[in-house]
Order: C-alpha cells, then sequence, then structure tokens
C-alpha cells in the first residue's frame, strides 16, 4: 500500500476504506512518510469531503495509536461527560457526584489544560492518579474518580492538530468530530454526554456549527457502538456564582448542599438528566429531575464527593479558612441599569491579571484569588450597588482587577430577560 495511492484515490473524490485509513494513521504516526503527502491527503479531506465512515474508521484508528483504558470493562453503566469549549470543570465535578450518588460509576480524565488541575490542587493533599489501574480501583471501590489525562491516550491526535492547523483545516467540523471520538474511543466509554458550547467566545461559535458537530459525533458514535447524546449550550458569560480556583471548589460544595445559582441548577438539571437517561433508560425527565433532587437532599452526592477528594488524599476541612484571599473587595456599579451580559472573554482577562487562572502555563497562580458575582443578566442594579466581588492576596492588582471586572458588566436601558444556557438536546 503507498500513500500516494490514497491521495490520487481521495483526490478522485473515492471513500478510502478501513484497511487504508489505519495504514495512513499508523504510518503517519510513526513519520515513515512526507509531511507534505499527510499534508496533502488531509486538505483532500477538507476539500473533497470526507465520509461518516471515513471519520469513524479514522478515530479507531487513532485510538489505537496509544493506551486504551476500557472503562467498558470497569462497568457498562459509566457516563462520560465531555466539555467542548465551554462548561466549567465545576459542573462536571457536581454531576459526576450526582450520578456516583445514583449508583452510576462516573470518573473524569482531566484535559492536558491546567484548570481542572489547578481547581482540584487548591484542596489540600488532593493527588491525581497516576496509573489507570488506580483510576479503575477507585471507580470499583467508590464509584468515582480523576486522573490526568494520559500522554499516550491517543498520542496522533496532537500531531494531527498541528497538521490541521498549518494546513488551514482547524474549522473542519468532520476533522474535528474525528479528533474528539478518537479519546473517547481510547477512554472507552460506551454512555457519552457532549456539551457542545457555542457562542462568540466558545471554539464553536454559533448553533448552525454546533449542530452539525452534534450530528458527526452521534453518527460516528452508531458506526461504533457508542450511546451518544449531545446538549448545544450557549457560553457567553461566568456559570454559576463564582470564577476561580477555591472559590469553585466551595460553589461545588455549596451546590452539593442544594444552594446553587439558576443558571448553574439549569446546566447541573439538564446534563446530569440525559447521563441519567444513557445509562438507566430511565424515560421521564420528571423522575430523573427528581432522581437529582434526591441525591442531593439526602446529602448522598456530597458524600460522594468527598469520597472522590477522600480517597485521592485530599482533605476539605477548613477549607473556606485555608484558601480565603485577605483581599476581598467590592465591585460598584457606576450606572443604573439592566444587566444584559458579564463578557467571559473580559471575565478571563481579569482572572488572568489577578492570577486566579493561568494564562501561561509557568504563571505563578494566587489559589485564594477570583470573582464573586453578586447580579446576573437580567438583574436591575442602581448606581453604587456591588456588582461582584473581587477575592486577591496581591494588593498590587486589586484596582486593575475591579477595572476589568466592571468592564465586563454590559448593561441595558431596558430590562432583559435572562435565557436558559441550553439551546437544544440532540441525540
Amino acid at each position: 500500500m503507498d500513500i500516494k495511492n490514497l491521495i490520487i484515490k481521495k483526490r478522485n473524490k473515492k471513500e478510502l476504506n478501513e484497511e487504508e485509513l489505519q495504514f495512513f494513521i499508523q504510518k503517519y504516526f510513526k513519520s515513515e512518510f512526507l509531511e507534505e503527502q499527510a499534508a496533502a491527503l488531509l486538505t483532500l479531506m477538507y476539500t473533497n469531503g470526507i465520509t461518516e465512515r471515513e471519520i469513524a474508521y479514522l478515530s479507531k484508528a487513532m485510538a489505537e495509536t496509544g493506551e486504551e483504558i476500557e472503562l467498558y470493562k470497569v462497568s457498562n453503566k459509566i457516563v462520560d461527560i465531555h466539555a467542548i469549549g465551554g462548561i466549567q470543570d465545576k459542573v462536571i465535578i457536581i454531576i459526576n457526584s450526582i450520578l456516583s450518588a445514583l449508583g452510576i460509576p462516573s470518573c473524569k480524565i482531566a484535559g492536558r489544560e491546567l484548570g481542572m488541575t489547578d481547581r482540584l490542587s487548591s484542596i489540600q493533599g488532593f493527588d491525581f492518579l497516576k496509573s489507570i489501574d488506580e483510576l479503575k480501583k477507585l471507580i470499583n471501590d467508590n464509584g468515582i474518580a480523576i486522573i490526568k489525562e494520559p500522554t499516550d491516550l491517543a498520542p496522533i491526535e496532537n500531531k494531527l492538530y498541528r497538521l490541521r492547523n498549518v494546513t488551514a483545516c482547524n474549522d473542519c467540523i468532520p476533522l474535528i468530530a474525528m479528533s474528539i471520538m478518537s479519546q473517547k474511543i481510547a477512554i472507552g466509554a460506551r454512555n457519552i454526554v457532549f456539551d457542545i458550547t457555542c457562542g462568540e467566545n466558545a471554539y464553536v461559535k454559533n448553533i448552525q456549527d454546533a449542530r452539525k458537530l452534534a450530528k458527526y459525533l452521534i453518527q460516528i458514535g452508531k458506526n461504533i457502538e457508542r450511546n451518544i447524546k449531545c446538549v448545544i449550550t450557549e457560553f457567553n458569560e461566568p456559570i454559576g456564582k463564582y470564577f476561580g480556583n477555591s472559590l469553585e471548589i466551595k460553589e461545588i460544595i455549596d451546590c452539593l448542599h442544594g444552594k446553587m445559582a439558576v443558571d448553574m441548577a439549569d446546566m447541573i438539571f439538564t446534563i446530569g438528566s440525559n447521563a441519567i437517561l444513557q445509562s438507566l433508560n430511565v424515560n421521564s425527565m420528571k423522575e430523573r429531575k427528581k432522581m437529582i433532587e434526591k441525591a442531593i437532599n439526602t446529602g448522598e452526592a456530597y458524600n460522594s464527593f468527598l469520597k472522590l477528594i477522600n480517597s485521592q488524599g485530599g482533605t476539605i476541612e477548613e477549607f473556606e479558612l485555608r484558601t480565603k484571599a485577605k483581599n476581598i473587595i467590592p465591585v460598584i456599579s457606576t450606572v443604573s441599569g439592566y444587566i444584559s451580559g458579564i463578557n467571559i472573554a473580559k471575565i478571563r482577562d481579569a482572572a488572568i491579571y489577578s492570577n486566579a487562572i493561568r494564562g501561561m502555563a509557568n504563571d505563578i497562580l494566587d489559589i485564594g484569588a477570583g470573582i464573586e458575582f453578586c447580579r446576573k443578566t437580567g438583574d436591575i442594579v442602581k448606581q453604587g450597588e456591588i456588582l461582584a466581588f473581587v477575592h486577591t492576596n496581591d494588593d498590587t492588582r486589586i484596582q486593575g482587577t475591579i477595572q476589568k471586572v466592571l468592564e465586563s458588566f454590559e448593561m441595558s436601558e431596558k430590562p432583559v430577560k435572562p435565557k436558559s444556557r441550553i439551546l437544544e438536546i440532540v441525540g
């Protein structure tokens, strides 16, 4: 088999079979043909189209380039909740704690990005699992666990991502779906709920592209026997009450005690109920929501969260006292009106400036830093009232952070009705 023959076949708009696509992935992974040849084939897939079967074959071949976790061997009930460019990690941790309380084993493969690791690392002693065997044992013992994403989980994905980028193919939705599904296959859960966020500040910019991505993910799932549901959500402003590492852990604890902002509750109940549907086949939405409420109200969901933390070396006692910032400063509204939005990009800028989150991998974090929102979209505010609080341990960053947070609040003279973040459920 020759890579040139594959290029010619795709140039003639013919479908490549499973054997040919496995050959392409394995040989490219081992750098056994020219980068220019790989670029040519990828570009032809972009311009001439790629079939749903081809995407499924490619996803499977990509997964086979590295270690496969095979979670389905632990339990066929496990639901993998995966956010595509949007919902904050706290939402997934809350839902996984609820699922575990309901007898649905749950785990999180924390991505190679910094967010999840930084948040949980603000809990004293918490340690991410080092091996897949540890992960499986804790899921069996406690029904919940978290591991950092292994570096050899579909390792060719990084190489293909770079190739997509340099060939201007990074906006190709079928290829994006292929990349995502390669990792899902490697993880091995049979039930997957995707949160596909869309919006100006999200990875997927509009609902039309979100629908296309959902369609491809679901179709790939059918071809490889995965049960997939997609929740399309809007992500243009922060979710919940807090933004920042230790503050978001506090919000997880609050939510698992039943104290949650309306937009948080909307996300938790919608994504959580779809996860229950995937795992337990409870068809009634009303019944699924009752199950979530019971898990929270009985304290079982919080107990599952404690199991997660304690079994991985962490301790939550006196967490707020240990992580509380020395400066908690109000952000005061300079105008009267209705809040029409809170710009997530500007909030991120404020959080990076105050060292609440990282802008670069080597940035030094202020674990206690963050933003506490007192008002949300739709609220009426008078000049001089408090919009938010800035939490920080750095005296030199206070005024700059306050100004950036203030600029993130968008105001209207007319009443604004807050909209649900849930746009559609597909699958």
